[in-house]
């Protein structure tokens, strides 16, 4: 993970999104997980030297934002705006596992070995996506909204209530 700043830090090397982490007095908040298990892996224990791990948010229901979320499973509540959990883990065609796998195969050869087989496949059984009671998307501290001024539909902003925003 490449440090941007003082508490935040991200992947800037990895196809599809750039996952991250802002560590807080409260522990790590974690932004969206990388789709390769060894970069998955990686980027877990290098948060868990550090602290523990506060929340994980997702802000949109793309593999590519979502497939590490396995390897979080039980160490912290998954955050992400009502939209995305109705279409978390949709994909045009197979199934989320499916698509990931044909990834790590060309792009994470080592990771094949830690992929769980498709029927022990989850995304974060211990603590599920809710839809929030908050019509603005909000659950605890934490929620992604629409980013209104974005030319796709689909941006999100990741925001605290408390300290601003942070745009993907």
């Amino acid at each position: 993970m490449e440090r941007i700043t003082e508490n935040v830090y991200a992947a800037t090397d990895i196809r599809g999104c750039n996952p991250g982490y802002v560590l807080t007095k409260d522990g790590a908040v974690i932004i969206d997980t990388p789709q390769l298990p060894t970069k998955a892996l990686a980027m877990r224990e290098e948060i868990l030297k550090k602290g523990r791990i506060r929340y994980l948010i997702n802000t949109e229901h793309h593999i590519d934002h979502i497939f590490g979320n396995y390897f979080f499973a039980g160490l912290c509540p998954v955050v992400a705006h009502e939209q995305v959990f109705r279409e978390f883990g949709t994909v045009s065609s197979g199934t989320p596992y499916s698509n990931s796998m044909e990834i790590v195969k060309k792009d994470d050869p080592e990771g094949i070995a830690l992929m769980p087989t498709e029927e022990n496949f989850h995304l974060n059984p211990h603590h599920p996506l809710q839809p929030s009671p908050d019509p603005a998307g909000w659950r605890a501290d934490f929620g992604a909204i629409p980013y209104p001024w974005a030319y796709q539909g689909t941006d999100r902003c990741v925001c605290t209530q408390r300290k601003g925003a942070l745009r993907r």
